[in-house]
This record gives C-alpha cells, sequence and structure tokens, in this order.
C-alpha cells in the first residue's frame, strides 16, 4: 500500500515509531530480525523514522512480534507542501 500521494498542496507521509519501540524494549535490529521474521533491511527502513509504502505482512509480522497495535507501530500524516513559487 503506497501513501506517499501528493496532491499539490500535501504530501502523505507513513512516519514510524519502530526506533522508539526498540529503545524502550532494549532490542537490537537482529532481536526484531529474528523475532519478526523479517530482513535485517526492512528492521533499518523501519528504524529510519519514514515509509514510502506499508506492506501488510511485513506490519503484521511486527505488531505479532512486538504485541503492539497499528498506531504504536506507524502513523499517516499529511504535511503540507512549500511552493517554489520566487515570483
Amino acid at each position: 500500500m503506497a501513501l506517499n500521494h501528493i496532491d499539490g498542496h500535501t504530501m502523505t507521509i507513513i512516519k514510524t515509531h519502530l526506533n522508539e519501540i526498540m529503545e524502550a524494549r532494549g532490542l537490537t535490529n537482529a532481536d526484531v530480525h529474528y523475532g519478526a521474521r523479517v530482513s535485517l533491511q526492512t528492521v533499518a527502513r523501519w528504524r529510519s523514522g519514514t515509509l514510502g509504502s506499508l506492506k501488510p505482512d511485513t506490519v503484521n509480522k511486527l505488531k505479532q512480534f512486538l504485541n503492539v497495535k497499528d498506531s504504536d507501530l506507524y502513523t499517516i500524516e499529511e504535511e503540507p507542501i512549500e511552493s517554489d513559487d520566487n515570483g
């Protein structure tokens, strides 16, 4: 599910909270990789803070391993796009 939608005024952004969850629980990338059965690259992308899309299978694996809700794992926000008009 791609969510980086731009309508001319706003852009939809997926903000992830995996880094905060992992830090609070003392989890490493390897812990999440093995526990949720997702790739290390996936863990790194989710820890970066923003995503271009969500894969339902990945979301479900992370939610199950971490025992969290969607809203704990990520939020979807609309951000204004600044105009480059110079004049």
